[in-house]
């Protein structure tokens, strides 16, 4: 990704959309796995 990143300026428009939303989706993916599971494990932990 380093390398990606700083040949950016040598991308195409559609090709540097295309990093940006790959970027941001695996983004999302680690954000759902990190953050929002363990705060459901937490709320259903305090069901019991």
């Amino acid at each position: 990704m380093f390398f990606a990143w700083h040949r950016r300026d040598e991308m195409t428009e559609a090709g540097f959309r295309r990093s940006m939303i790959t970027q941001r989706d695996s983004f999302l993916k680690w954000s759902e796995n990190c953050l929002i599971r363990p705060r459901q494990a937490i709320l259903l932990r305090g069901s019991r």
